[in-house]
């Protein structure tokens, strides 16, 4: 009985080696396109500055009316 649950215990670790293999290579590649799009982005900013600071003006206010609405929705008079 003690072979039958060493050997689901070693296979239950080489199944969670394989998987944090796995999660190892996609987190290595999540990382990569977040240095292409990090790339991308400063290029556009480089190029466009205006429509930059338009942008992030304009999602600033968005996120400020979103969080101005929760605040404001959890306190009834």
């Amino acid at each position: 009985m003690a072979k039958k649950e060493l050997s689901k215990t070693e296979e239950m670790q080489a199944q969670m080696k394989d998987l944090q293999m796995k999660a190892e290579k996609e987190i290595d590649k999540v990382k990569k396109d977040l240095e292409k799009a990090k790339g991308q982005v400063e290029g556009f900013v480089k190029k466009n500055p205006e429509k930059a600071a338009m942008i992030s003006a304009g999602v600033g206010v968005a996120l400020g009316a979103v969080l101005a609405a929760l605040l404001k929705g959890g306190k009834k008079k």
